[in-house]
């Protein structure tokens, strides 16, 4: 919920949705999903990522997908990156617009 803070280290799980507040590093989580409204403030280490809310740290994820209202500081590595955006009208309705993706191929060691 939106009134919960939670600050520690998360081991591993399938999917965390953050509605609150946290202050945690995940180093084995499938999918993180940051709410519109929801504040992540840390490390993560993901399989996929969405994020519509706040993210302060060091992402590391196969696939990221930012939602407009995302306000994002820190460091992201990625394997794919998907750009999507909201529009508001004044009567409070939203729509989605267009998106974009950009993959950027993973360099391997020789290289």
């Amino acid at each position: 919920g939106r009134d919960i803070r939670l600050a520690g280290e998360i081991g591993s799980c399938d999917v965390l949705v953050v509605e609150g507040h946290v202050e945690a590093q995940i180093k084995d989580c499938a999918r993180l999903e940051i709410s519109n409204g929801g504040t992540f403030v840390g490390s993560a280490q993901v399989d996929e990522a969405e994020i519509s809310g706040k993210f302060d740290g060091d992402l590391n994820a196969r696939r990221v997908v930012i939602i407009g209202s995302a306000e994002i500081s820190g460091k992201i590595t990625y394997g794919a990156l998907q750009l999507d955006y909201v529009e508001s009208s004044d009567d409070g309705t939203s729509r989605s617009g267009n998106s974009a993706a950009i993959t950027i191929p993973r360099k391997s060691d020789d290289s």
